[in-house]
């Protein structure tokens, strides 16, 4: 390439090595994404899950524990939905809507149904 990469092209590799489950490549395009640009957080994501899909939890961890140092944060996954004129906002994990437990059960009874096919 004539210019230097950016982190866009570092994270497509990134992916890439992901995709690909070659934790090596992974580690070495992730330090130069650190390096460009130290606060992209898909960085340490995708890191992550490239550890966590070849079972080393041990470096999981610390990757997890780098970005708490480094103040990095993921924002949680949101959707919102609009059912009889009123909105409902779903966050990750978030338990707190008032018929939650309803609506995991619908869930459960989709992913069974799913399993079948």
């Amino acid at each position: 390439m004539p210019m230097a990469p950016n982190s866009i092209i570092w994270m497509s590799l990134l992916s890439g090595s992901k995709n690909h489950k070659n934790v090596k490549i992974g580690e070495y395009v992730a330090q130069r994404v650190i390096e460009v640009a130290p606060g992209t957080v898909g960085c340490y994501v995708l890191l992550s899950n490239i550890y966590a899909d070849a079972g080393q939890w041990d470096k999981v961890s610390k990757v997890r524990e780098m970005m708490r140092k480094r103040g990095v944060k993921k924002v949680p996954g949101c959707s919102a939905i609009e059912h009889k004129g009123m909105v409902h906002e779903f966050v990750v994990g978030d338990k707190s809507h008032y018929q939650s437990e309803d609506i995991y059960s619908k869930l459960d009874e989709m992913r069974a149904k799913l399993k079948d096919i």
